[in-house]
């Protein structure tokens, strides 16, 4: 049926945001903040008829803000970094045909990825932004969307860059969070590694109060080292992998397609709080009719190609 509720979930509602920023980012080469910011003004107005309590607004509000953030420190950070890469094509919509075809309707693979670009060395790779609540080891070497995204744009006849081929997949995470200013002392800036700041936001602190870096070396190392608000990663793999998860991929869209397997929901639990059917399921379970709820908690989504999700 295609629905969504009409109350977005805030993670999604964020992300989404991101996203469009970036892409208009790159494309327009405006700040990713102002493209937010842009993106956000016609969001909320959405929004403003769509019943939902004071508590939710104000959390899709704090989104908001935490976005805005998010970008203003991404542009900080990028100014430096985004010379290891050329955009080519901001936002890449996949669409593959697996060979096999379903009560006679050929089946397709479809996705999308956040652009195509070149690096400094004339390869070809795929670009993927991801937001996260926290740093750590993202273990992209068993990220099997990757790996189909890759594989499927290797292959498609479609493919925007005329006989090229990525060789891998740039992965860029931003952090869910935007850091604190250096707190201010008598003799300049505080040293405290602890104090929840950023390298970036620590030099401009330094630059706009004509202090000397260098009586800051120590703490400035820190934070670049350790503190990390984005992170960079590529992921190259061999033909063998791709070979192996693209025939993996295969054997679940034929078990998706399947009228004879069983379709059946998780079992209640720690995995159902961030679902966003949580409610008209639960009225399943409960005995209830969860079709009221649908119409008045939940619209179908629309069809656009700017409404593509991963």
């Amino acid at each position: 049926m295609n629905f969504e509720p009409r109350v977005p979930f805030t993670p999604f509602f964020l992300g989404r945001g991101v996203h469009k920023a970036l892409e208009d980012h790159y494309s327009e080469g405006i700040p990713a903040a102002t493209a937010f910011i842009r993106w956000t003004a016609t969001a909320v107005l959405e929004l403003e008829d769509v019943e939902m309590s004071d508590d939710k607004r104000a959390e899709l509000m704090e989104s908001v803000v935490l976005g805005a953030g998010m970008l203003a420190h991404y542009d900080m950070w990028s100014a430096a970094r985004d010379a290891e890469f050329k955009m080519l094509r901001p936002e890449y919509t996949i669409h593959v045909p697996l060979g096999f075809s379903v009560d006679g309707r050929e089946v397709f693979f479809a996705g999308r990825a956040d652009g195509v670009v070149e690096d400094t060395k004339g390869d070809l790779w795929l670009k993927e932004f991801k937001t996260t609540a926290q740093m750590g080891s993202f273990n992209l070497e068993y990220d099997s969307q990757a790996y189909a995204y890759l594989q499927a744009a290797r292959i498609s006849p479609d493919f925007p860059i005329p006989d090229r081929k990525p060789v891998g997949t740039i992965f860029t995470f931003l952090r869910k969070k935007v850091p604190n200013r250096p707190d201010v002392i008598t003799r300049g800036l505080s040293k405290n590694k602890r104090q929840g700041t950023s390298y970036h936001y620590y030099m401009k602190e330094i630059v706009d109060r004509g202090l000397n870096p260098g009586d800051y070396t120590e703490i400035l190392a820190h934070l670049k080292e350790n503190v990390p608000y984005f992170v960079r990663e590529r992921l190259r793999p061999s033909g063998h992998a791709l070979q192996i998860q693209w025939e993996n991929l295969h054997k679940v869209a034929r078990e998706m397609l399947d009228p004879h397997v069983p379709i059946y929901p998780n079992t209640f639990g720690w995995q159902c709080k961030s679902c966003i059917f949580r409610e008209p399921c639960q009225a399943v379970w409960r005995g209830l009719d969860p079709w009221p709820l649908l119409q008045t908690d939940y619209r179908v989504r629309p069809s656009s190609a700017e409404e593509v999700e991963e």
